[in-house]
């Protein structure tokens, strides 16, 4: 494909220890020097840790106030804070270019309505049993948490749809990430 064929929306989701910040980091490196491939930066009202995803951090009140400035193509809330993908990726599309974004799948009906046309969701999936290890490797929320956010899982429909591309990462990692550069690259 060139440069001024039409540009896509990939919007990464899935629950959280599936894997998702590991894939979508190799798949930077991956493509740092493809100029056709860019990375969204998010806009979370929680503080930046560079060691997960780096995103602009706001405050919920600046988040809102970007909000009514329509400086967002698509926002959402999810676990107490609000998350927002900037305004300026539908004209990065339009001029041919592959956004890749981390999503989230309560906000893919939205996301859908936005970019009808333009739009892969790539549903990044693990087992049960290797959500709870990652989970609890990763320190950050206690056992009844975790407890709670598998329990979720559970509950949220399966992702379906001609636009939806399900990668399993509850194996080796290196798999995952070759099917998702794959994936990219299929659509570059």
């Amino acid at each position: 494909m060139s440069n001024t064929s039409k540009g896509r929306l990939i919007v990464v989701v899935g629950p959280s220890g599936a894997g998702k910040d590991s894939i979508l980091k190799a798949a930077q490196k991956h493509f740092h020097l493809n100029s056709r491939v860019r990375f969204v930066r998010r806009v979370i009202t929680r503080a930046c840790d560079p060691a997960n995803e780096v995103h602009d951090s706001v405050s919920e009140t600046e988040f809102l106030q970007k909000q009514d400035a329509g400086e967002f193509a698509v926002w959402w809330q999810a676990n107490g804070l609000y998350y927002g993908l900037p305004a300026g990726i539908q004209q990065d599309i339009n001029d041919g270019q592959v956004m890749i974004a981390n999503g989230s799948r309560a906000a893919i009906a939205n996301i859908r309505i936005k970019f009808p046309a333009q739009l892969t969701v790539v549903h990044i999936t693990a087992s049960a049993k290797v959500l709870s290890q990652r989970l609890e490797n990763r320190r950050r929320e206690t056992a009844s948490q975790i407890a709670k956010r598998l329990e979720r899982n559970k509950n949220i429909e399966p992702l379906t749809g001609d636009d939806v591309a399900t990668i399993d990462n509850s194996g080796e990692r290196a798999i995952a990430i070759q099917q998702f550069i794959a994936l990219v690259e299929s659509l570059n």
